[in-house]
């Protein structure tokens, strides 16, 4: 499976709305400079990996800075 069909299927996989899950992937995926009809399964899987590592990185600098951890 490619492109938008791709995107679609993990879009409503998320169970997010889906404005904000299919706004926040075309968004890294232009960042990347990929095509939205050819984008792969393997290209979407290294999108989230780097964007998440990225979130935790955040959300662990947020707490050390308010004090916890």
């Amino acid at each position: 499976m490619h492109g938008e069909k791709l995107l679609e299927e993990i879009t409503e996989a998320t169970g997010l709305p889906p404005h904000l899950i299919t706004n926040e992937l075309q968004e890294l995926i232009q960042k990347k400079g990929l095509s939205f009809e050819n984008i792969s399964l393997e290209d979407i899987r290294n999108i989230l990996t780097e964007y998440l590592q990225r979130i935790i990185l955040e959300a662990k600098q947020e707490l050390q800075s308010s004090g916890f951890e």
